[in-house]
């Protein structure tokens, strides 16, 4: 991994192989050696504020991982918290927002 501050990550439960990471500020990284080399940095979301972000692999589908995105405001930033919610469909090469807020469905998943 290059430089930067990694706050999470996480491996796919049905190929340990996979993992994605957390990179900064709505970035992150993927790995399909087991950790041994990481690719990207890949955005999934940029703004104002500090970016943090939560993933949970889906078992039922392989390389799919969903990502919670909390977009905290800064003090000089007027953005609100967003609780979208995001899915890669190939193991974090590439994101889609699903949803503009979380809701107590995905909650309950996460």
């Amino acid at each position: 991994m290059t430089k930067g501050a990694s706050l999470d990550v996480v491996f796919d439960p049905n190929n340990p192989n996979d993992a994605v990471a957390e990179f900064e500020n709505g970035k992150v990284m993927y790995s399909t050696d087991a950790g041994s080399t990481w690719k990207g940095p890949v955005t999934i979301v940029s703004g104002g504020g500090r970016i943090t972000l939560d993933f949970a692999h889906d078992p039922q589908h392989k390389g799919w991982i969903y990502a919670l995105v909390d977009n905290a405001p800064s003090s000089s930033s007027t953005t609100s918290p967003s609780g979208e919610v995001f899915v890669s469909k190939n193991d974090g090469q590439a994101w889609t927002q699903i949803s503009k807020a979380s809701t107590p469905e995905f909650d309950t998943f996460w």
